[in-house]
């Protein structure tokens, strides 16, 4: 793509939805506009994308005929282009797409979340394996409610990784470093985006501003130092208000 002028391809039931797009997309001066176009379905937007092809496809959640999260199965495995989903209503079905870095933006859609997206786009310009975030949205589409997976950006290049290989991960300036069963990798993504959904999966626990866990790794448990030992001999911070949920999770 090499910062050529962007194809957009829109999928709406709703016409008038588009045109908004279509118009922010136009006045905005962050990355040229070559064309956007407009399918109300999926069925017609297969065909499309094929001939069109498109560097940035964003779905409606809530198409009339099919649920926008099914392009997934349509799209070529290989396919690099940047999938971003809509929705006015369903939001917790839209949690599974932060494991795949993809972004649901709310209805109506505002200029802020456009250009947000667009400014990940050229964060991740040169990145390779992008279609690796597909992969993972396919995969954990499988356990809609329990995702398994999780598309991480490292060096220039995306892999998938499934959460039990995580052990914890902490803040590493303006990136995170996830420490694994077998190795520790350095993400190229902010902490508070990881904390920001991992937290909410039952298998994880925030216990301090830099530190996110799995808790079948934890060893046990230092109360009088707030700290928790971890199966590979890490020791971590605990905070105050953290550490009566992590003993009841712990119990539990």
């Amino acid at each position: 793509m090499l910062n050529e002028p962007l194809r957009v391809l829109v999928i709406d039931d709703e016409p008038d939805g588009y045109a908004i797009i279509e118009m922010m997309l136009r006045r905005q001066s962050q990355w040229p506009i070559a064309s956007c176009q407009y399918v109300p379905d999926l069925f017609q937007a297969e065909s499309l994308i094929h001939h069109f092809r498109p560097h940035w496809l964003l779905v409606d959640l809530e198409l009339t005929e099919a649920n926008g999260l099914s392009i997934a199965h349509i799209l070529p495995a290989d396919v690099e282009l940047e999938l971003s989903f809509m929705t006015a209503h369903d939001q917790e079905k839209g949690e599974v797409l932060c494991f795949s870095q993809m972004f649901l933006l709310q209805k109506p859609i505002h200029r802020e979340a456009l250009q947000r997206v667009l400014q990940f786009m050229q964060d991740h310009l040169f990145d390779q394996q992008k279609h690796v975030r597909l992969q993972v949205l396919k995969s954990n589409l499988k356990q809609l409610y329990d995702p398994q997976y999780l598309a991480l950006p490292m060096q220039q290049s995306w892999v998938s990784l499934s959460l039990d290989q995580i052990r914890y991960l902490t803040t590493y300036g303006d990136k995170t470093e996830f420490f694994l069963l077998d190795n520790q990798v350095i993400v190229d993504r902010p902490f508070s985006e990881y904390q920001r959904f991992l937290h909410r999966h039952p298998a994880f626990l925030h216990i301090h501003p830099a530190y996110l866990i799995q808790l079948t790794h934890v060893e046990w448990i230092d109360i009088e130092n707030l700290q928790v030992h971890m199966d590979d001999g890490a020791i971590l911070p605990v905070t105050a208000h953290k550490l009566p949920i992590l003993l009841r999770t712990k119990q539990g």
